[in-house]
């Protein structure tokens, strides 16, 4: 007997089920959509002006984290837009290594987790961009109800290779989901220091996402 798996056909037989989802991989989460970002700060241009930036621009964004057992999981993440123009582009790529730290059951459980990965960016969108990088992430996860879920996730990248100067970025996010639909909120800070004398300049991004999928 030849097995055949079809691809659309898991697929909507997972988002016709996200209870039966939910049962055996409690901290799964797959979305897809768009973000709208507004970023503004300081950068070095040239021999060492300072340059004070304020743009806004559109991504997209896929990802996924698949539990593989009750403890380990992995996470994958592809964001971006490659435009050019008054929206720079710029594409993002993070995979990790993700475990669960607590668990809780009741009346609205859930737990924290954390992740340990490494990703890489580039484009025209940040002056530190074209970096590679090691990251780490925590997560808390709460099931408000059968159909809505909070999570509250923090990343921080340490250090980054690629740039000249050294990068220290964090982003702290809170996320929703009713059913299929998402939507988000982020905050991103990245502390570029770079120069002869050395300086320090900051960027800040607010992003607000709105997609689908499912997040049991």
């Amino acid at each position: 007997m030849r097995l055949r798996c079809s691809l659309p056909f898991a697929m909507a037989t997972l988002l016709a089920s996200p209870s039966a989802w939910a049962e055996d991989h409690a901290f799964d989460k797959v979305r897809f959509g768009a973000w709208g970002v507004v970023w503004a700060g300081t950068r070095i241009e040239g021999a060492g002006s300072v340059a004070h930036v304020q743009k806004a621009a559109p991504d997209l964004e896929i990802s996924a984290v698949r539990y593989f057992s009750d403890a380990i999981g992995v996470d994958v993440l592809v964001l971006g837009l490659p435009i050019r123009g008054e929206s720079p582009g710029y594409a993002r790529f993070d995979v990790g290594l993700d475990g669960v730290l607590w668990r809780w059951h009741g009346s609205a459980p859930g737990g924290i987790t954390m992740g340990l990965g490494i990703g890489g960016d580039f484009g025209e969108r940040y002056s530190y961009a074209g970096r590679f990088y090691p990251r780490g992430t925590l997560r808390a996860r709460v099931e408000a109800s059968r159909e809505n879920t909070l999570e509250l996730s923090f990343e921080l990248l340490p250090a980054a290779a690629g740039p000249k100067g050294n990068v220290i970025q964090h982003r702290t996010e809170l996320s929703f989901a009713r059913g299929l639909f998402q939507a988000g909120f982020r905050v991103s800070h990245a502390f570029h220091t770079v120069g002869e004398p050395l300086r320090t300049f900051m960027t800040q991004e607010l992003g607000l996402f709105v997609g689908v999928g499912i997040m049991p």
